[in-house]
Order: structure tokens, then sequence, then C-alpha cells
């Protein structure tokens, strides 16, 4: 059985912090800054990893080992649910992901909320 978890930075905050384009970023997309437990699945292997951020077009992980730029992946979610995607670049253990199809703009996970303390 897998075991998940979100994590957030400590804050009270319960809505994610929005990321500031780097020099040289081109995404159409901001990215939220989350800390989600989630599972990656890639050439019939599954290892544990974390989102680091979020929008409607892809993600940000680390934790991925032994994946390639290209790659065809799947995110799996605390709630089994599982969001395909591709690899766009890797480096030292984290990597982007581009989603196949772009979420909602009112999705769920891009509104992740910490568990109850």
């Amino acid at each position: 059985m897998h075991k998940f978890g979100i994590f957030h930075n400590g804050s009270t905050k319960t809505t994610p912090t929005i990321a500031t384009k780097r020099n040289g970023d081109n995404r159409k997309n901001s990215r939220a800054q989350v800390q989600i437990a989630a599972y990656l699945h890639a050439s019939g292997e599954c290892q544990a990893t974390v989102i680091t951020d979020l929008s409607v077009d892809g993600a940000g992980l680390d934790g991925a080992i032994a994946i390639f730029t290209g790659d065809q992946v799947e995110i799996e979610l605390i709630n089994g649910r599982r969001i395909p995607g591709h690899v766009i670049w890797w480096l030292m253990g984290s990597c982007g992901i581009q989603f196949s199809t772009p979420l909602s703009e009112n999705d769920v996970i891009l509104s992740q909320e910490p568990p109850a303390s």
C-alpha cells in the first residue's frame, strides 16, 4: 500500500504561493510552489517523488531518478488519481513534466489544502 502525505512550507497559509518567472522562463502559466508527496510511474517502474511546483500545464518534481527527457510518465496522487504527461527536462533528481492534457483552472489539486492538525 502506498503512503502519501501533503507537505507545506510551514506557513499558516492554506493556498500555495505563486512562483516568479526565472530568466529565460517562457512558461505560459504561473506555477504554484507546493510540497505534495506523490508517485512517479515511468517505464514500468514506480518511485516516490515530491511535486514542488504546479500549474495547469505541468509540474516540477524532486526525487525523480532513472528517467529521461521525452519519457511518458504518470504522476499518482494521494487519492489514486493519475495525471499523464512527459518529461521536458531532468537534472540531478529534479524534473519538469508537461501534462498530456492541461488541468482545469479550478482543478482541486491546484488548491491543495494542508491536512488538519
